[in-house]
């Protein structure tokens, strides 16, 4: 890997480099850093959770009666409940887009659309039935 350090006076070299268009495993390897980092902050244990007053449903888990739900970020079953919720929101677009398809979508797009459908399903599915009775409510 080529390093950024130019000598002085030699700034073009660094911001030609810049430039220079990303290759799919750089990208990939730089997203998956910055993703490694987000989840390292996310999960530190010094920063304080939001809590509610209302009963909990399960350790990681609390609801109210006005349906709100808050998940505690500090426990596995928290983090798991979390995922679980991004699932059912992707799985809820692109039921949505598949069903609302835009005009002049070929074939091709359509195909695809419906594959990604499908996949955030059953993502949505395995967390589901990974949590059993300690996962969150359905979203609305």
């Amino acid at each position: 890997m080529e390093h950024l350090h130019a000598q002085d006076g030699d700034e073009r070299t660094i911001l030609g480099r810049l430039r220079t268009p990303t290759d799919r495993r750089d990208f990939l390897k730089w997203s998956g850093s910055a993703a490694a980092a987000a989840l390292l902050v996310a999960c530190d244990p010094s920063t304080t959770a939001p809590t509610t007053t209302a009963a909990p449903v399960s350790g990681a888990v609390s609801a109210t009666a006005a349906g709100q739900v808050t998940i505690d970020l500090s426990t596995d079953l928290g983090i798991l409940n979390f995922a679980y919720a991004l699932e059912q929101l992707e799985a809820a677009f692109y039921i949505q887009v598949v069903t609302h398809l835009y005009a002049g979508a070929t074939g091709e797009e359509e195909g695809i659309l419906r594959d990604i459908r499908r996949h955030e399903v059953v993502h949505r599915e395995f967390f589901q039935a990974a949590l059993a009775s300690a996962a969150i409510p359905n979203l609305a």
